[in-house]
């Protein structure tokens, strides 16, 4: 009533605005005043009641504008099993075909499975049973076996059909039985025949009408029950089921005596043939008749009664043992197609089909080949608890009937639970002279709101909630969900609750307050960024807008409503702006690094420094490097010779030929001075072969400075020569220098000796001299060398063993093998003061190389110690004057 009274209170709001626009008056403020007041002063009592919930006394949160009225309805996720079998909103989906079902015949069946109760009987509500007392009427039949002899002890079991009463018999020794006391109604009725290990039933066809008196039912006919089939299983660790169930059809072969195996035929039956060649006739006798004309005893035929009146069904079973392979069926009847089955736990194959076999009279059949096994579920028993209305106060008897046929006595007072194992009941119910069947429907339905609808998704009537964008799996629910859904909240006067940030507690404040929060805890991430950088300053921005959206959803749960869109906007913005930001001063810094380290470094390792910043620490660090120094000898001439710009543009040439070669091999340029380079190689990136890099180097650029020499020759310039040192040694190394000027630099004694080691080169005549820690880092195999002396250069007291670097291995072998060997040996008598021998062994090296520079400095030396003998305390050193 009170949800009545409002709606229409705000529909009569809704068409006074609509008046308002439609008939303008004179004075639109004055007609719109009058038709308001019209509007809220309208006796709305007399309308005819149309409301179906009371929320006379219920506050209502409603929101919106007057002609678009909004309640906040809490939506929920749960699974439920439906015909879909999907997940769902949390309101029970019934199918309508069900329900009608319902209306011609009560479901009276009930599913057990190990996880409870599948047809949701389990909870508060109570089982219901369709009553019915007893009548005065009766229904009699006979139950004879197909040859004509009386079957007793048939269990015979009827149920009406629009009603919920129900009876039972037993067959006599001339195989009749008899239903008493039946009320008027229409009746199906079974008969159920347990012989060995198989089941028989017989279903009445057509149900019976028992409306006064005594109601005859069709005599029934069994088919025998003395066929056996036996086989092989393959081994299992397993106790497994193994079953035969199907439709029994009298099923056998005509005699030698032209009869078939019956000793009379009930009236109403007739042999059909199951060969299509053969014609059967009858005659008073029976006679299977070729084409030829001529009887063909041994066809199979069936017996078939004309006009059905019972349908027949068999079941029978038994245990196969885990490690037994043998299996026995008795107390079978004949059969077309029947079903054999092994039923098993585990995990069988699952496209594994039933065996269809043929079961004819008197024929013993034996299986060659194992039945495929089919998985079931485990067969646990669970508890089963019933609950009855509190009006019963008389004891009931319940009635559970199994899927073989068996029936189970439970007795309770109103409440109680049982343990049976899983699988598929019947369930009735028995009442002094009342009895009843369980009404499914209206268990699950009782005492509950329904609400009929579509499901259909031709009918396209689905909605979206907020449910579906927290999960994905739940599908858009019905429209007919939404009124549901609506009743649900009016009755348990649930809503959604606006907490002071969202817009139904301040209308117009919310984005304010929302902002009074936010501020903050922007202020938190922006000194983040300052201090920590942009990695860990974005990832904070992140991890509160998802503790903001996790917040909304917990709250959400709790039907609390928490605004999450401005706040995620908010720190979607910032976090954007930031990280723009940060992209920009990252782009800008590689731009500067980039421009900065391609002046003394390859683009290669440019970049090898951009992916590895860390690699370059701020201010030196100490690194083994592998030092080289080269100047041009002869510089001077050149400089005389040519004019400023032809100087500066072959200087240029000179230069970046070999500044390319020094980073073809990984070298880092430190400076230019005049026409010196100095390099350096193992920083900013680490190269385990570095002096090997240098001396390479070196090589290469004297090749390449003779292909320069060529083309200076033809300009008429004259000739100079590169000299290089090369030393390994720690160093300092990094950005050196002041606040005004820094340098990418190295610096230490091992740059000094190596600025040493090229101008030493003057004193020998050769080119390129490396010194002994530099060797020792070399690769014997690769880079040719000879010792060239103890040398002393200037500033350092102790000499440095320094060699002649001559070039790579496997450029003229032959020549320097021979040439080497007298070196040595010269080397040798020259340590040793034989001042003589020394002469003629160089001497000797002039003869095969006139213009080797270390041979005539050796023989200049040892003439001069032949005159002047040096010190007693002489260790071969040679003392450096000059840088």
């Amino acid at each position: 009533m009170g949800l009545n009274q409002l709606f229409r209170r705000r529909e009569v709001r809704w068409l006074a605005f609509l008046a308002i626009e439609k008939v303008p008056g004179p004075n639109p403020e004055e007609a719109k005043n009058a038709w308001l007041k019209a509007a809220d002063q309208i006796d709305l009592k007399r309308l005819p009641d149309r409301s179906w919930v009371d929320t006379s006394d219920m506050f209502l949160p409603i929101v919106g504008a007057s002609n678009t009225p909004c309640l906040r309805v809490p939506f929920t996720k749960a699974t439920f099993t439906s015909d879909e079998n999907a997940i769902t909103d949390g309101i029970p989906v019934f199918s309508f075909k069900t329900i009608l079902e319902s209306f011609d015949r009560k479901s009276d069946s009930i599913v057990v499975e190990s996880s409870g109760n599948s047809d949701g009987l389990l909870g508060e509500k109570p089982l219901v049973f369709d009553f019915a007392s007893a009548g005065s009427n009766a229904l009699s039949g006979q139950c004879l076996s197909i040859s004509g002899t009386p079957q007793e002890g048939i269990l015979a079991f009827c149920e009406q059909q629009n009603g919920g009463f129900w009876a039972t018999s037993t067959s006599n020794l001339l195989g009749q039985f008899e239903f008493k006391n039946l009320p008027t109604g229409t009746y199906s009725v079974e008969l159920i025949k347990r012989h060995l290990d198989g089941v028989q039933r017989l279903k009445l066809e057509t149900p019976i009408f028992c409306s006064s008196g005594e109601g005859k039912l069709p005599v029934a006919y069994f088919l025998p029950q003395d066929l056996t089939v036996k086989g092989k299983v393959q081994p299992s660790f397993l106790d497994r089921k193994i079953v035969l169930e199907g439709d029994g059809v009298w099923v056998g072969f005509m005699g030698t005596n032209e009869a078939p195996h019956l000793a009379s035929i009930p009236s109403g039956f007739n042999f059909i043939p199951l060969d299509s060649e053969d014609t059967l006739v009858s005659n008073k006798s029976w006679k299977n008749v070729g084409f030829d004309g001529r009887m063909v005893p041994g066809k199979k035929v069936a017996l078939v009664e004309d006009v059905p009146s019972w349908k027949g069904t068999f079941f029978s079973s038994s245990i196969v043992k885990n490690g037994q392979t043998d299996f026995a069926l008795s107390g079978l009847c004949p059969a077309l197609g029947a079903k054999l089955i092994l039923k098993e736990t585990g995990n069988p194959k699952e496209s594994a089909q039933p065996m269809e076999v043929d079961l004819c009279v008197g024929t013993l059949l034996e299986i060659s080949s194992a039945p495929p096994a089919l998985s079931v579920p485990d067969s646990v028993e669970v508890s089963f608890p019933f609950r009855f209305p509190k009006d019963f106060s008389s004891e009931i008897s319940i009635w559970l009937q199994t899927q073989e046929f068996n029936w189970l006595k439970c007795s309770f007072d109103k409440i109680g639970k049982i343990k049976i194992p899983t699988g598929n009941y019947r369930v009735f119910a028995e009442s002094k002279n009342k009895r009843g069947r369980l009404d499914l429907l209206s268990s699950q339905l009782s005492g509950t709101a329904v609400f009929i609808g579509t499901h259909l998704m031709e009918d396209q009537d689905f909605y979206v909630t907020p449910v579906n964008f927290m999960d994905s799996s739940l599908k858009p629910i019905p429209g007919v969900n939404l009124h549901a859904r609506l009743f649900s909240t009016l009755s348990k006067r649930q809503f959604l609750k606006p907490t002071f940030l969202h817009m139904d507690f301040a209308s117009w404040k919310w984005p304010f307050l929302t902002l009074i929060i936010i501020f903050p805890l922007i202020m938190v991430c922006e000194k983040v960024f300052r201090k920590k950088g942009a990695v860990i300053g974005g990832t904070l921005v992140i991890l509160f807008a998802l503790a903001w959206i996790t917040g909304s959803i917990i709250l959400f749960r709790f039907h609390w409503l928490v605004p999450a869109a401005l706040p995620i906007i908010m720190f979607s913005l910032y976090g954007s702006a930031r990280g723009y930001q940060a992209y920009s001063d990252s782009h800008k810094l590689e731009q500067q690094t980039r421009s900065t380290f391609e002046r003394f470094v390859s683009a290669r390792m440019v970049e090898d420094i951009l992916r590895n910043p860390e690699i370059l620490k701020p201010g030196g660090e100490k690194k083994e490097l592998t030092i080289m120094f080269t100047d041009l000898a002869g510089f001077t001439s050149i400089s005389e010779a040519l004019p400023a710009e032809e100087l500066v543009q072959l200087m240029n040439e000179y230069l970046g030929e070999m500044t390319g070669i020094l980073f073809e091999y990984g070298g880092t340029l430190d400076k230019y001075i005049g026409d010196a380079i100095m390099g350096f190689w193992n920083y900013p990136a680490l190269q385990a072969d570095h002096a090997l890099r240098a001396c390479k180097c070196a090589i290469a650029m004297q090749r390449r400075l003779k292909v320069l020499q060529m083309s200076w020759k033809e300009k008429g310039l004259p000739l100079v020569s590169m000299r290089a040192g090369i030393n390994t040694s720690e160093c300092i190394v990094g950005f050196i220098g002041s606040k005004i000027q820094m340098n990418f630099t190295c610096m230490g004694d091992g740059v000094n000796l190596s600025s040493r080691l090229e101008g030493a080169n003057k004193a020998y005549h050769t080119l390129m001299m490396v010194s002994e820690t530099t060797l020792l880092s070399l690769e014997p195999a690769k880079i040719r060398t000879r010792f060239l002396d103890f040398l002393s250069v200037k500033g350092k007291e102790k000499p440095v063993k320094v060699y002649e670097l001559i070039g790579e291995i496997g450029e003229d072998d032959d020549f320097w093998n021979r040439l080497l060997p007298i070196y040595s040996s010269g080397i040798d008598f020259y340590l040793k003061q034989d001042w003589e021998k020394a002469k003629i062994a160089f001497q000797e090296m002039l003869r095969i190389h006139p213009d080797d520079g270390p041979a005539l400095t050796y023989i200049d030396r040892c003439s001069t110690f032949q005159e002047n003998p040096p010190d007693a305390g002489w260790d071969g050193r040679f003392i450096l004057k000059t840088k």
